[in-house]
């Protein structure tokens, strides 16, 4: 019995070695087992789009990133991602993997679900642009989508080829703002870089009210303007933002670009006196409500909206705004139109032109303060 036992104890280690290529045996009559080739996973980093839209600011708004393409409409190339804005209006959850183009145009969309926190409506002005740069993206650097943003990249397109390069975009951006700075009297904001100044309050930004509440002051402005000319003139507002483009490029809103008459102007000959016939700090900002008087807020009280907002976002709740609210901080807005004793009311609508204290309907001289 232990001989059997021996035996088959040999046979089974004779069957094992055979099988597993056992020793002394040449292995090179076995099947040779192929090892298996490692997936290598590309390193690829990806770069988060931070920011908000703010006119507005807009909630649960889509936002698409493209790459920057001169030749096409609105300077939009190939969709890279899309997304939404929060419901606190900051973007959310858009990336963009690397290798990094030199910069991109960022497109803020309303949809059904889109709300202007300020009003708990649909936003007045339903679509925005800015840019972003690599550097931005790396940096994490907050870009911000306004009507002045949007306006600024409608005139730069005036001075760009299909052919324009990134660096060309920047500088037709420099040059376009001072265009439509000097277009729509905005001196308040000629320092201020419209992509990445904040204009809405923030902890971040604490220390520089003064910049916010200009800022903000000429976001309100322009899109109250728009607003009521829109209403006043049955234009839609996205068309009145083209057409106002082509016409700032001479640094001057008259109707015309390049001293040729701009169409819309002569199907509407009431929209020039329009927009010069505005008096600015007047304005209402649509749909708001100053809960302590019980009216909108008008744009010369921008300063009250933006304490208003803090709580509505959450994001500069613990900022002193004291100098907002107390009237230290006072922006006030210059007409497009012709203003002869710059008194922030346009001739067109001023029933002093000289500010004499004498009427223009009864003064000789409108236009000398010294004679009447």
């Amino acid at each position: 019995m232990f001989d059997r036992l021996k035996n088959m104890a040999f046979l089974c280690f004779i069957f094992l070695t055979s099988s597993c290529g056992g020793a002394g045996e040449d292995t090179q009559s076995s099947t040779p087992i192929e090892p298996s080739t490692p997936v290598i996973l590309p390193n690829i980093n990806t770069h988060s789009l931070s920011g908000m839209a703010v006119k507005g600011p807009l909630a649960n708004a889509d936002i698409f990133i493209y790459t920057f393409d001169a030749s096409k409409p609105y300077l939009k190339g190939d969709l890279i991602d899309s997304g939404k804005s929060s419901s606190n209006a900051l973007f959310d959850d858009i990336h963009i993997s690397e290798p990094l183009n030199d910069i991109y145009i960022v497109e803020i969309k309303a949809n059904s679900e889109t709300v202007d926190l300020n009003t708990g409506r649909t936003p007045i002005i339903d679509t925005m642009y800015t840019y972003v740069t690599s550097d931005q993206l790396k940096l994490t650097t907050k870009i911000y989508a306004t009507p002045l943003t949007t306006l600024v990249l409608r005139v730069s397109e005036n001075s760009l080829h299909d052919t324009s390069t990134a660096k060309d975009l920047k500088q037709a951006f420099l040059d376009a703002k001072q265009q439509v700075v000097k277009a729509f009297n905005l001196s308040i904001i000629e320092k201020i870089d419209l992509i990445t100044k904040v204009p809405v309050v923030t902890t971040a930004e604490q220390s520089n009210l003064i910049d916010i509440a200009n800022y903000r002051t000429a976001i309100e402005s322009t899109s109250a303007l728009l607003f009521q000319v829109s209403q006043h003139t049955n234009i839609e507002i996205n068309e009145l933002i083209n057409a106002l483009a082509n016409d700032a490029i001479d640094g001057e809103i008259d109707g015309s670009k390049n001293e040729k008459s701009i169409p819309i102007y002569q199907t509407t000959p009431s929209l020039l006196v329009e927009l010069k016939a505005i008096d600015i700090n007047k304005l209402v900002i649509p749909f708001t409500m100053n809960e302590d008087t019980g009216s909108p807020f008008i744009v010369n009280e921008v300063e009250l909206l933006l304490v208003s907002e803090k709580s509505i976002l959450s994001i500069g709740a613990d900022v002193d705004t004291t100098k907002l609210s107390s009237g230290e901080i006072d922006i006030i807005s210059a007409p497009i139109g012709e203003d002869f004793d710059s008194d922030n009311i346009p001739d067109l609508i001023d029933p002093d032109d000289d500010n004499d204290g004498v009427l223009d309907s009864s003064d000789a001289f409108p236009l000398d303060n010294t004679e009447s």
